[in-house]
């Protein structure tokens, strides 16, 4: 989105480039296409192996590999909301969002008791 300011009027458009909106605007004097020199900001994904155990063998196994009814049954014991309702692709995104959180607390407490030390 490109978005153009008037010279005299208090108004401002955002528009996509290319649109028949952005080539009027572009083409009119009375207005300016803002520009920033802020770089773009990309969000930093952490990648996380998430494991979960296996109910029927508890082995520690990646959630992807589990099955849609095993990863409702981790889902359950990690007391996640809704998980009945989820398909597949949000049970897995569900428990790796609880283990980030996790391990995000557990780096939390460690830097306090180091602090405290």
């Amino acid at each position: 989105m490109i978005r153009f300011i008037h010279k005299t009027a208090n108004m401002a458009y955002s528009v996509k480039r290319g649109s028949a909106d952005y080539r009027t605007l572009s083409n009119d004097p009375n207005w300016i296409e803002e520009t920033t020199n802020e770089p773009k900001i990309e969000k930093q994904v952490k990648e996380v192996e998430v494991k979960g155990t296996n109910p029927k063998t508890n082995e520690e196994v990646k959630i992807e590999e589990l099955g849609y009814n095993e990863l409702k049954e981790l889902a359950k014991e990690k007391g996640i909301k809704g998980y009945s309702r989820m398909k597949k692709e949000l049970l897995i995104q569900a428990l790796s969002t609880e283990e980030t959180k996790k391990e995000e607390i557990e780096e939390k407490e460690l830097l306090e008791e180091e602090e405290d030390k």
